[in-house]
């Protein structure tokens, strides 16, 4: 009597091939912070494309692809940065990293087919990204006005502004500030603001001052009356 022996095969697809970066795209966007608008910072669009066959060199479907995975590596190794899950309609897929780290970032991706293997990571792609900046602050505005902490300085004024004098007679002035000092140009008048006319009648003017202020009056001097009337 024979033997015979079953023999049972063990079928085991293959893991998913490496699949490919397309390219990186780098861009700025106008971003509003708590504190600071206009603030200009980067995002990074990652463009990738699903692997079409297994490392057996079968083909992989689109269907037998469940997600993948985007790594992202600021320096201290590759981390999951995000997991899209399928079902997929196209083998190029893009995604916005709207937070890359300030400095060197490696990209990187793998597939997950339906059966949960994960497939071949993928060689990784670096973007540079500068720490943003500030534009310089434009001129603000400055203006200046004097002031005075004093009272303001009065009108000088002289009473009366206009006289009329015999020659010799007198007439007395004052001032609107009690230190002005008096002069005449004909006459004479003293401190106190008497006026004396001169001996000769005609115009003379009277003034009084304080500092720059000047205030004048007009004094006509006319000739004595007759004391005698002619019979």
């Amino acid at each position: 009597m024979s033997e015979r022996h079953h023999h049972h095969k063990h079928h085991h697809r293959a893991r998913l091939n490496a699949p490919t970066l397309q390219h990186i795209t780098f861009t700025l966007k106008e971003t509003r912070m708590a504190a600071i608008v206009g603030t200009v910072l980067s995002s990074v669009t990652v463009t990738l494309g699903l692997p079409s066959t297994r490392v057996d060199g079968s083909t992989a479907q689109l269907s037998e692809i469940l997600s993948y995975t985007i790594l992202r590596d600021p320096g201290t190794g590759p981390v999951p940065l995000t997991v899209q899950t399928g079902p997929f309609t196209a083998q190029s897929q893009s995604f916005v990293d709207p937070s890359p780290a300030t400095g060197s970032d490696i990209y990187s991706f793998y597939a997950t087919d339906s059966s949960g293997q994960n497939g071949v990571t993928s060689a990784g792609a670096t973007v540079t990204i500068a720490a943003p900046s500030l534009a310089q602050l434009s001129a603000g505005t400055i203006s200046a006005a004097l002031t005075s902490s004093g009272t303001p300085p009065t009108t000088l004024t002289i009473s009366p502004t206009t006289a009329t004098v015999v020659v010799n007679g007198t007439q007395s002035f004052t001032a609107s500030d009690p230190t002005a000092t008096f002069s005449a140009v004909s006459g004479v008048i003293t401190a106190a603001g008497v006026y004396t006319a001169p001996s000769t009648a005609g115009n003379d003017t009277v003034a009084a001052q304080v500092g720059s202020q000047t205030a004048t009056a007009a004094v006509t001097v006319t000739a004595a009356s007759s004391l005698f009337k002619t019979p």
